[in-house]
């Protein structure tokens, strides 16, 4: 009997950083006024230069994290098990003949790399996969869960593969190979 174990992530919203924005406002404030009143300070020019071009650049690379896995928003909770009966999801249970279908959205696996001009080259944490079941009572489940490898991820497309005669499943692969 094929089984597929994996654990289930809950998000957490991570902490607002401080909007840099309104200080770099500030600092070209500042350049206008030494401007409009005829002072033209030559040093108050540079300094505030500076200090946007700085602030500019921690605003915008300051939290690079190159080769390092991305901190967790969030932690993981339980268990899923997907076996040819049903989905365990924590304690409960769903067999087949209640499931109407199921979406499963493959997005990363654990260590793979995401390039964003804007954070740097990430390795991921395989938190953002996403499992949906809707039962023939149309309630929904939705959670995200954890793929460790590409292995891993190829055993539940195998398995979903071998359910799909028995309930309406549909599989969203986004994982790229270069991970």
């Amino acid at each position: 009997m094929a089984e597929f174990k994996s654990y289930i992530f809950e998000k957490v919203e991570p902490p607002k950083k401080f909007p840099l924005i309104w200080i770099i406002v500030g600092l070209l404030g500042i350049m206008l006024l030494n401007y409009a009143s005829g002072f033209n300070n030559f040093w108050i020019y540079m300094i505030c230069a500076v200090g946007v071009g700085v602030l500019n650049w921690y605003n915008r690379y300051g939290d690079f994290k190159y080769g390092r896995k991305q901190d967790l928003n969030g932690f993981f909770t339980d268990e899923i098990v997907i076996d040819e009966s049903g989905v365990k999801i924590s304690d409960r249970k769903y067999f087949l003949d209640e499931i109407k279908s199921i979406q499963i959205v493959y997005d990363n696996i654990y260590g793979s790399k995401d390039w964003n001009f804007s954070e740097g080259n990430f390795k991921k944490n395989g938190e953002t996969n996403r499992i949906t079941i809707r039962l023939f009572d149309d309630t929904l489940i939705s959670n995200y869960f954890k793929l460790v490898s590409i292995e891993h991820a190829k055993q539940l497309l195998n398995l979903t593969k071998t359910l799909q005669q028995k309930v309406m499943i549909k599989n969203d692969w986004k994982i790229n190979y270069n991970a």
